[in-house]
């Protein structure tokens, strides 16, 4: 049965396999598209994309070295290659869960599993291509941007009960929301769900609860509906959003995590997951993150050299806090950050800097005259760069690697350089805050201060786990603060009393005690507080006793 469509039925196959290519090409042949090309790696499907307006594009998840079939449907969406009034269908043997929900993520129009049956792609590319004709003035309206005529097509198609009526609703409440009319956007989401509960309209909703400031109602909303559907993937970016708006880090951290269990394989949401965690302080997610980050960003569209950076910072971090299982991150994201160098052309500020980074990995592995001689070539590359074009992420980057060299005298004079430099530039004071005792931003101030008062409150009110947490988030963004540390002690000393020992608990308290011990004197007027503390954790006999 041939295929209708509006113009030449132009079709591409994307297989590395030549006998799938040909078996496709006979069954479109027999349907009547005009011209059928084929492509054995994703590199020139999207060269030939470029070049022709294809209809449909069919193409296999596993396309051999290289790019996957979604990482093309990635790229031509990134680079604008792909027009909204052409179709991509993608082709799998594979049907595992890692592999549907990835393909969801990227939403292309159809998700076939091999064997493919000329009955199956007949009936599949039949119905997107008769969607296309049908909703074409729809389409052109969203290549060209024009959200009114978005919203009038919709309108029109609902109200005359068109066959993608469902589809019309989805695209009409996202331009409402666009457009900002939320009152419209909440009663059309209202009268869908009265209907069925779909995942888009609970979705739409509670992003209208967001943009209205009810963000405790679209918590619950989505939270509930993840209870029943937990492989609602959009449902967990969406909280990350809510928590990242309200700045709830630690929830946000903890979304990310169970949303990056369920789907393995979404690199954005892995990669925003390394930077929530980095943020955090928390380095053995962040490392382990990284891990994962730079193995998807192969062949990506979305790789980018800070991923890779990030994911070695994080390793050397992880590395100055435990000396276990910390050298293979180091060891792998040293390989994985060198070759990604050797992939690109950087200039002298990027490679002074990445250059610094490899000396503190260098260092984490006991590798001193590799470091040193990695600082030194920095400082000549440094000297090529004009001053004004210096950044401070390059200082930072340099403090640390001096002192992962021992240069720790230097390392103070450049920190205490940076402060008065950039005194008046408080988003500069908080990334600098990463290297200090205590904060100096007053972002960063007042949000251990915030933190800090709702984990003593938690803690008056004898809710313990509530307060850790808040101390621990705290010491997260300045693990040096005496007073952070000495708060995270007693609330764990008391847990501790009511509900027995968490080793957990002991290594956090060992750490933290660690940390004040070498930083405050007898003047301090939190001495007497951290003395009788130790007299606590002594009768307790805290470190030899095991977990109940």
């Amino acid at each position: 049965m041939p295929l209708v469509s509006d113009g030449p039925l132009d079709i591409l196959i994307v297989d590395d396999f030549e006998g799938f290519r040909f078996a496709v090409m006979r069954m479109l042949d027999s349907m009547g598209a005009a011209q059928i090309d084929t492509a054995n790696t994703g590199e020139s499907a999207i060269r030939m994309c470029r070049s022709r307006n294809y209809k449909a594009i069919i193409a296999d998840y596993n396309l051999g070295a290289g790019k996957t079939g979604l990482q093309v449907l990635e790229a031509l969406r990134f680079h604008k290659i792909l027009h909204h009034q052409q179709a991509f269908m993608l082709v799998s043997a594979e049907n595992t869960k890692n592999v549907v929900l990835a393909a969801a993520d990227v939403e292309p129009d159809a998700y076939l599993t091999k064997p493919v049956t000329a009955k199956s792609l007949q009936q599949r590319l039949s119905k997107i291509l008769q969607q296309r004709f049908l909703l074409s003035p729809l389409y052109q309206a969203l290549e060209s941007e024009d959200s009114s005529a978005v919203i009038e097509f919709c309108k029109e198609h609902i109200r005359k009960k068109g066959p993608y009526s469902p589809i019309c609703q989805k695209m009409l409440g996202e331009a409402l929301i666009n457009a900002g009319d939320l009152d419209e956007a909440h009663h059309l989401y209202q009268s869908v769900l009265a209907q069925r509960e779909l995942d888009w309209a609970i979705l739409g909703l509670s992003k209208v609860n967001m943009a209205k400031g009810e963000g405790d109602i679209a918590e619950k909303k989505i939270g509930d509906f993840l209870q029943v559907n937990p492989f609602f993937m959009r449902g967990y970016d969406f909280l990350s959003n809510l928590y990242e708006s309200q700045e709830q880090f630690l929830k946000q951290q903890e979304v990310l995590q169970k949303a990056v269990q369920i789907s393995p394989l979404a690199l954005l949401r892995q990669h925003k997951l390394l930077e929530v965690a980095s943020d955090n302080h928390d380095y053995l997610v962040a490392a382990q993150t990284g891990k994962r980050v730079v193995r998807l960003a192969q062949n990506s569209v979305y790789s980018d050299l800070n991923q890779f950076v990030l994911y070695s910072q994080n390793a050397v971090k992880y590395a100055q806090q435990v000396t276990e299982s910390s050298e293979d991150f180091c060891e792998d994201s040293q390989k994985y950050l060198m070759n990604k160098i050797g992939q690109l052309k950087i200039d002298n500020l990027q490679h002074a800097t990445t250059n610094c980074v490899l000396a503190q990995l260098n260092s984490a592995q006991n590798k001193m005259t590799e470091a040193n001689n990695l600082v030194q070539e920095s400082e000549m590359l440094i000297a090529t760069v004009a001053e004004e074009d210096v950044s401070l992420d390059f200082e930072l980057e340099y403090v640390r690697a001096l002192k992962a060299t021992s240069e720790k005298q230097k390392a103070t004079e450049k920190l205490n350089f940076l402060v008065k430099k950039y005194a008046k530039d408080d988003d500069a004071l908080a990334k600098i805050d990463d290297l200090l005792d205590d904060p100096v931003s007053k972002k960063n101030t007042r949000y251990i201060a915030e933190i800090n008062r709702r984990g003593i409150e938690a803690y008056q009110a004898k809710e313990y786990p509530t307060a850790i947490q808040q101390f621990l988030q705290a010491r997260r963004l300045s693990p040096n603060h005496i007073g952070v540390n000495l708060n995270l002690i007693q609330v764990m000393v008391e847990d501790v009393k009511h509900h027995g020992v968490r080793q957990e608990y002991v290594e956090d308290i060992e750490k933290s005690l660690s940390k004040v011990r070498t930083r405050i004197s007898k003047s301090d007027a939190q001495f007497d507080r951290l003395r009788a503390l130790e007299n606590e954790i002594h009768q307790l006999r805290l470190f030899d006793k095991k977990p109940v």
